[in-house]
């Protein structure tokens, strides 16, 4: 496969290259920025874990504070030593089944243990897998065909999470998306200079703040609903005092091993595993770099069995890359790695201070509803680019079209057939099956890998039509752009 990422001759794309160095503002701004972005998803899977688990309100909020501490210790690591990459580690919704099978059998702080034992096993073998280098064995396979559809169908299948939010007001969300919109890319008419560089590099911070002031006001007079708040809301962020400071919960050790929770997380561990190698490639199509090396895959994925083995001695959970943070990336062009190393600070700052995490759960949840519309829409846009510049013939175009249903059907059988688990008992590997299953991007990359490299490649299908493959137009070349690069804004220099 080609080092070379779609568009890799526009050096100039991005406004903060992942070496630049931001003044310490700007840093904060944007990082505070990702945070909010990437925090309602870590909380939300820890909470639903608490909630089967029948956690008490103290064990809950410190098995939250855990979760947030080990993503932000994940990503720190993540970006300096690993992949070296601009992305955002958290908490990984593939977990969730597993989770809950251990919940089905114990509860309490004996399912916590549970929880941290699976995970300890499954993540050493996850730390295997990129140390020894098998990742970058395999990385010559990952061609467009595969990861094309890999990432498009990241996006897609996450559809049901922003639709949900959302859906708990639909004004709401769409002043958001529109906000964003309008602050991203539809200010060159109404905006000029220094200006017009800060609503486009913080489009999300600056619509969070005016439509959250927008919802609390609303909500304050009884305009809206008290189910457009998130979960955790305002009156919860009073109760919590300014001083309280989360410990670190060693007290439930040491873990309990079970072989059938072991089998189960390490599939959901494999599922994420591949979920981050799809997000490694979609981040460098974001950021128009070279695809992953070999030994960056490898690092990467190392880098999160390690970090998974520290969540489950600090109580926390599994980690994945977070595409959602990708889309922030391409919306904003700032890939700085500095950005997301106070991303991981910050995250470490509210796991410790409650207070801050409290404050964080506040923001209404149709807010987050409309900007996840956008941000998951941004990385199937990147996966329709990178499929569109494949310059698929008939024999590509039908095994991508295949695998992105099958990538988008499998699940969704899944998930519409609870007895499956119970069905395929009698085999060793059934939970596996139906972890692996339930994830979109393990489908569609095994379909991809599998097809891609066993069906000829100058097979065809019947006579095609003039009519049968119509190609996504390539992006336009913005006026003022050399060789297809985008043009850079005036202000940008004041970034750097």
């Amino acid at each position: 496969m080609s080092d070379t990422a779609p568009h890799s001759s526009s050096p100039k794309y991005l406004r903060l290259e992942p070496d630049d160095a931001p003044p310490l503002l700007n840093c904060f701004l944007f990082a505070i920025q990702h945070l909010l972005t990437m925090i309602p998803a870590t909380v939300a899977v820890p909470i639903l874990i608490a909630n089967e688990l029948h956690l008490q309100p103290p064990e809950a909020r410190r098995f939250i504070s855990a979760v947030l501490i080990s993503m932000g210790l994940a990503t720190l690591l993540q970006v300096r030593f690993g992949t070296r990459l601009p992305l955002i580690q958290g908490s990984a919704f593939a977990f969730i089944p597993a989770m809950y099978l251990i919940a089905r059998h114990t509860t309490g702080l004996e399912g916590l243990r549970c929880i941290s034992g699976a995970l300890l096993l499954a993540s050493v073998i996850q730390f295997g897998i990129g140390f020894t280098g098998l990742v970058g064995l395999v990385r010559r396979i990952f061609s467009p065909i595969v990861t094309g559809p890999v990432i498009l169908v990241i996006g897609l299948s996450l559809f049901h999470v922003g639709a949900a939010k959302a859906g708990q007001n639909w004004i709401i969300a769409g002043l958001t998306i529109s906000l964003v919109f309008i602050f991203a890319y539809g200010g060159e008419r109404l905006l000029r200079g220094r200006l017009r560089l800060i609503f486009r590099t913080l489009p999300v911070l600056l619509t969070i703040s005016i439509v959250s002031a927008i919802s609390w006001g609303l909500l304050r007079i009884g305009v809206l609903g008290a189910d457009t708040t998130s979960s955790n809301s305002i009156a919860v962020f009073r109760d919590v005092p300014w001083n309280e400071v989360a410990l670190l919960p060693f007290h439930w050790l040491p873990p309990i091993f079970s072989l059938s929770f072991f089998v189960a997380t390490l599939a959901a561990t494999l599922a994420a595993t591949v979920d981050s190698i799809g997000n490694f490639h979609a981040c460098t199509q974001v950021c128009r770099l070279p695809n992953p090396s070999a030994e960056q895959l490898n690092k990467g994925v190392a880098l999160l069995g390690l970090t998974s083995t520290l969540a489950a001695l600090l109580g926390g959970l599994g980690n994945t890359v977070y595409s959602e943070n990708l889309g922030l990336v391409q919306i904003t062009r700032v890939a700085s790695r500095r950005v997301m190393l106070w991303t991981g600070a910050l995250v470490l700052l509210a796991g410790l201070w409650t207070k801050a995490g409290a404050l964080l759960l506040a923001i209404p949840s149709s807010i987050m509803g409309g900007l996840y519309c956008i941000l998951f829409g941004m990385i199937a846009g990147t996966g329709l680019q990178i499929i569109a510049s494949a310059k698929p013939t008939p024999r590509d175009a039908a095994i991508m079209g295949f695998t992105t249903f099958m990538g988008l059907a499998v699940p969704f059988y899944i998930q519409q057939t609870p007895q499956l688990p119970e069905q395929l008992s009698f085999l060793a590997i059934g939970e596996m099956i139906v972890a692996l299953g339930g994830t979109g991007v393990a489908v569609t990359a095994f379909l991809g890998i599998l097809l891609d490299n066993l069906l000829p490649r100058r097979a065809t299908l019947p006579e095609q039509s003039s009519a049968a493959i119509v190609l996504l137009p390539g992006p336009t070349r913005p006026p003022g752009a050399v060789n297809g690069a985008a043009p850079k804004d005036q202000g940008d220099k004041d970034l750097k």
